[in-house]
């Protein structure tokens, strides 16, 4: 019986890491959270969704209040 390399056997691990697409997955959010100015909310009952949702207007200024009750607060008009 031959008993692969330690050295073998990481080489064949990290191979299939660069081809997971999962790990491509990771390094797009890493690169999108890296650049991104403001909070991300997830939960948030909004966009393509099956239930009720909310319409946000884009390109606005918002302000995130996590206390006592969490909420999004719009604090300027979408429209002129």
């Amino acid at each position: 019986m031959i008993i692969p390399s330690f050295d073998h056997s990481r080489r064949r691990f990290l191979t299939f890491l660069a081809g997971s697409p999962y790990v491509a997955a990771l390094g797009g959010v890493r690169a999108f959270a890296q650049q991104c100015e403001g909070p991300v909310i997830t939960g948030f009952p909004s966009g393509h969704t099956t239930g009720p949702c909310w319409t946000l207007p884009l390109g606005v200024r918002v302000r995130v209040v996590t206390a006592p009750r969490p909420s999004v607060v719009i604090e300027e008009a979408p429209v002129e």
